[in-house]
């Protein structure tokens, strides 16, 4: 992946969360999850008790990781986005790739 050091990390559940990950992080899968739990809490207010990786795909100029959190009240998929440009943009073109039927 080129430029992998300048990724920008960022979460989407509700809206979009920049966080502090880079794309080393993605070998530190407590790290990650953590990060995933905090943005769960600052987006919807609401303790996520459980999350794991459900899926990743994964481009040449970005990498989207879909997880499962599961709260006392409703399953969500929060999304880890890396990217170098638009996270808007990166989830739009995994979310294609998904469709696809693409992994």
């Amino acid at each position: 992946m080129s430029g992998e050091a300048a990724m920008k990390a960022y979460i989407y559940c509700d809206e979009f969360v920049e966080t502090k990950l880079t794309f080393e992080d993605l070998r530190r899968r407590g790290l990650i999850i953590g990060a995933v739990k905090n943005a769960v809490r600052e987006c919807l207010d609401v303790e996520a008790e459980e999350v794991e990786l459900v899926r990743s795909v994964m481009a040449k100029d970005w990498a989207v990781l879909e997880y499962e959190a599961r709260t006392k009240f409703a399953t969500l998929t929060p999304r880890v986005i890396f990217t170098n440009g638009d996270p808007v943009r990166a989830l739009e073109e995994a979310e294609r790739v998904l469709r696809s039927g693409g992994l």
